[in-house]
Parts: C-alpha cells; structure tokens; sequence
C-alpha cells in the first residue's frame, strides 16, 4: 500500500550527470509500484537506471505491505546488476533534434514535381510527409510523400504549384 498525505514516494533516475526523480504514480493493491517522469531536454543517457541502491525513497510518503506493515527496506539492488532498470532493458532517451545533413533538389524547377534528397545526422523513425513545410522563395510548393529510412537518404517528392514560374 501507498500513503501519500504526507508526500509522495520516488524513485532517483540518473540520466546523464543529471539525476531527476519519478514520482509514484500508482499500483496500489498490487506487487508492482509504478514511478512516472517526463523526459525533458536536455535529458540524454544510453542507458537509464536509478541512481543508487537507496534511490526510493519515501519523500515524506508510507509504503507498506497490505497487512499496513512498513516496508522492511527500500535498498534496490546495485545500478546496473540483476533486478535494476538497466538489467531488465537498455532504455537510451536522446532529446538532441536531429539535423538536416543534406538536402539537394534539382536546380530547375520548370516542371510540376520534382524529388529531392535527403540526409540527417542520426537516425529517426517516422518520417512522414507532414513533417515538412516547404518556404523562402518557393511558395506554393506542397511535400507530396517522404520515403526512406533511419538518417537516410530519403527522397523527399514535392509538387509544384499551378504556375510553374520557373523560378
């Protein structure tokens, strides 16, 4: 069981040289507590785990057993060993954008699409049309399709507007 009158337990998450906390979030009446934290930037690890063997902790909150015991220890066993975080999943959280290395469209736009090639700086998942906006000089323009995978190349197909001005 979970008291929260007097505050909320958490758990420490080091990510980076940083650590932040996850509140209790819920698992009440059952084996399994539930910590939750929002990734912000700059939040960057290859491999999240708690902090330390002391990282729940109480924060002013109760946990017992369902008879109303306190819990006897909240050590959790060493970062990295048999029952953590990291042991159960390599969890990587990486909240640097990734860039565009090359783009290269063909230098005459007198025809109604054209497609264009694509680089980025790591890989990503996702990549759909609507992720991109065509602006500066080329108004009218729309992104028809995206194909490609991981930092690519992905060919990016664009349509012209109506009135191809050569431009």
């Amino acid at each position: 069981d979970v008291d929260t009158t007097g505050g909320t337990p958490r758990i420490a998450l080091t990510l980076g040289a940083s650590t932040v906390y996850a509140p209790y979030a819920s698992g009440l009446g059952t084996d399994t507590l539930v910590f939750n934290y929002t990734v912000v930037s700059p939040n960057t690890t290859s491999a999240l785990d708690y902090a330390s063997t002391t990282a729940l902790q109480l924060n002013g909150g109760a946990i017992t057993d369902l008879a109303g015991n306190a819990a006897v220890s909240l050590a959790l066993p060493a970062p990295g060993a048999a029952g953590s975080i990291a042991a159960a999943a390599t969890i990587a959280i990486d909240t640097t954008a990734p860039t565009v290395s090359t783009f290269i469209c063909p230098t005459s736009t007198r025809t109604a699409s054209i497609s264009c090639s694509l680089l980025l700086s790591e890989s990503v998942s996702g990549v759909t049309a609507a992720a991109f906006t065509v602006g500066g000089t080329s108004t009218g323009w729309t992104v028809d399709s995206v194909s490609g995978a991981g930092a690519g190349p992905y060919t990016v197909a664009l349509s012209a507007p109506t009135a191809v001005d050569g431009t």
